[in-house]
């Protein structure tokens, strides 16, 4: 039986996981991996930088024989667990039923996984848009389509999605880790979502989870949550995240707990739903970056016109992602962008970021200072 082989980046990372040390070698191309194990004692493995590296195929096949053997177990089931550390996954678990226990009605279990798909859809549109992307739609499309159904689990009646990220990029220790990838942002969205409606049964108000929208659930994801619990049958349905390692979470997010909703919570959902789809939220942020736009409908060299003048500034932002904000500034301010322009200088500002035309703008803007 031939066996796709995993990423390298991702063998490293499985490696890690499982005790092996990392040993230094005068070698860019390949990385070599030590472990003692018990009374085989000491064995090596080289895995390469990429699949793309001369010999790769072959030293990264030999590595997966050599922890099936260690581990005593068939090389494809090590492979996958390899590959499954590409993957966040998306767990929700039904009470089992005492009279059908692993089972649910069909016409449930195809709501479900239909919601779900919606779900997942209305998040990856969700976060498309907050990026300013200007078609949304197919991009959200795509990714629904790429996420993958898994197999249930014991204790209840349960189902996985699994979301690839894929590896992180290679990088040199000086560097900074590589912003996440939409996949990843896109399950933290509905993480956050779920955590934010925990908090809003608890308040009985549907507020947290209108304040928690720009990075959470927009409004058809709280519509798409409300009919996935109402057509469930059961009582609760439990909600589970396991995140990749090979992307860093947010402080905030690490070591969150599962959130168990009951379906009596339907009607607050909706409430929010509503809510969102009357008034998209008022964030207020400091807005952080360099100056990449400048534009006036003034002369140039008239910085005293009391008309307003537009900068756009590039913002990488853990709510919205990676960005362009605009805003318009008094002369005096705007001379102060063009001067941080000029000299590759970071910029400061603080106001409600709010959507327009596609992207997002600075309103009300506090303050505004060059760093």
């Amino acid at each position: 039986m031939t066996i796709a082989l995993p990423d390298p980046s991702l063998l490293r990372g499985y490696l890690e996981r499982q005790g092996w040390m990392l040993e230094p070698i005068d070698d860019e191309d390949y990385s070599l991996y030590v472990r003692e194990v018990g009374a085989y004692g000491e064995f090596e493995l080289l895995v390469p930088r990429d699949l793309a590296t001369s010999g790769a195929e072959g030293f990264v096949d030999q590595a997966l024989r050599t922890l099936s053997d260690i581990n005593e177990r068939p090389i494809a089931t090590i492979a996958e667990e390899v590959r499954g550390l590409g993957y966040d996954l998306f767990d929700a678990a039904l009470p089992d039923s005492s009279e059908f226990r692993g089972s649910i009605p069909l016409k449930v279990a195809d709501s479900l996984l239909h919601q779900t798909r919606t779900l997942m859809y209305s998040a990856a549109y969700a976060e498309f848009e907050a990026v300013a992307s200007s078609k949304p739609g197919p991009s959200a499309h795509d990714y629904a389509e790429a996420c993958r159904f898994a197999h249930t689990f014991e204790g209840s009646f349960g189902f996985r999605v699994m979301s690839y990220v894929g590896p992180q990029p290679e990088r040199r220790l000086e560097q900074p880790n590589s912003p996440a990838p939409p996949a990843r942002r896109i399950v933290q969205r509905i993480a956050v979502g779920l955590q934010a409606i925990r908090e809003a049964v608890e308040v009985a108000e549907p507020s947290p989870i209108v304040r928690a929208a720009s990075r959470g659930l927009n409004a058809e994801s709280c519509f798409v949550l409300a009919r996935l619990l109402d057509r469930s049958e059961a009582d609760r349905v439990t909600f589970d995240f396991t995140f990749s390692p090979a992307w860093t979470l947010p402080e905030d997010m690490v070591g969150r707990k599962p959130v168990m909703l009951k379906t009596g919570a339907v009607k607050l959902i909706r409430e929010a739903g509503n809510q969102l789809r009357a008034k998209p939220p008022e964030t207020v942020a400091t807005v952080s970056g360099r100056v990449v736009e400048l534009a006036s409908p003034y002369a140039p060299d008239d910085l005293l016109h009391p008309g307003g003048r537009e900068i756009g500034v590039r913002w990488a932002s853990d709510d919205f992602g990676d960005v362009t904000v605009r805003l318009r500034l008094t002369p005096v301010a705007y001379a102060e962008a063009l001067e941080a322009h000029r000299r590759g200088r970071d910029v400061t500002v603080t106001g409600v970021v709010e959507p327009s035309r596609g992207g997002y703008r600075v309103a009300s803007v506090v303050s505004f200072r060059t760093l």
